[in-house]
């Protein structure tokens, strides 16, 4: 069973930075830990991804920030995030924490997305240049 909750991103960190993209790799027999490795794919056969990004945490009183990297998983044809360059500000949509039991007990948590787009420009306001 898997329990999966959804994460307002923005509210949550604001922004992030991409860190880097990789195909998210699984093995062909998951049973044999000596098989080939093979790019993972969704039930539909599209490709999966590991997004990885950088966020901000500050402690509770504000006194300590600290950077976390997130390892997303995204699934897209081609390699998502492809236009964007590492080191730039990015926005995950759609973002979900995963909760799974591990088979010699325990927890193992998982992050999931529907899209990582760059950050847009902040505008200035109305009458100003």
């Amino acid at each position: 069973m898997i329990d999966r909750y959804v994460i307002d991103f923005v509210k949550t960190f604001g922004a992030a930075m991409l860190t880097g993209v990789d195909a998210k790799m699984q093995r062909v027999d998951k049973d044999n830990l000596k098989s080939a490795v093979e790019q993972a794919r969704d039930k539909e056969g599209v490709f999966k991804w590991t997004v990885t990004v950088t966020v901000q945490i500050k402690s509770f009183d504000n006194t300590k920030t600290t950077y976390v990297n997130l390892p997303i998983t995204v699934t897209s044809p081609a390699r998502p995030c492809g236009a964007i360059p590492p080191g730039s500000g990015v926005v995950v949509e759609g973002l979900e924490l995963g909760i799974m039991p591990r088979d010699k007990g325990g927890f193992t948590t998982f992050y999931s997305a529907e899209a990582i787009r760059p950050m847009q420009p902040a505008r200035p306001a109305s009458g100003q240049s």
